[in-house]
């Protein structure tokens, strides 16, 4: 039996979580907070939110398998009064390079999040944003992963 929609994408959003944590240690990144899911509080900029919206389960016949196909985003956002956009296009070059590098199945693996497994991962979109006084770079990946349900 597999998993519920809501364990998917949290189980997503902590190995997101995770790899950019790992991989931003150094460089520009080193400094930007995390937020993970959706949340209308307040948040300090720069940041990175990452949102798993949506899961698509695989069935064969009417057995769903366990296995799901997500979407996240991993978005940068930063304060346009506080932040040169030279300055924020490094740190979305930093961003970027920790997902359009490497093997991002073995990076998200690697972090080890209980009861998560990824089999393939890649980016599929990108973009630049102004959204109030808020530069964006939103990072869009799909990942073909397994969460193993709680019963």
């Amino acid at each position: 039996m597999s998993a519920g929609a809501h364990k998917t994408r949290r189980l997503v959003e902590d190995a997101i979580d995770l790899v950019i944590s790992t991989y931003k240690r150094t460089g520009s990144l080193s400094g930007v907070t995390i937020y993970k899911g959706l949340s209308n509080g307040v948040k300090s900029e720069p940041r990175i939110e990452v949102v798993c919206a949506s899961a698509e389960y695989e069935r064969v016949g009417v057995t769903v398998t366990g296995n799901s196909v997500v979407r996240a985003t991993a978005t940068l956002c930063s304060n346009a009064r506080d932040v040169a956009r030279a300055t924020h296009a490094a740190n979305a070059a930093d961003l970027e390079d920790i997902f359009f590098y490497d093997n991002l199945a073995a990076k998200l693996n690697a972090v080890a999040v209980t009861d998560f497994g990824v089999f393939q991962a890649w980016p599929i979109s990108g973009r630049d944003y102004v959204e109030g006084e808020t530069l964006k770079t939103e990072i869009e990946i799909e990942i073909y992963c397994n969460v193993i349900s709680d019963s």
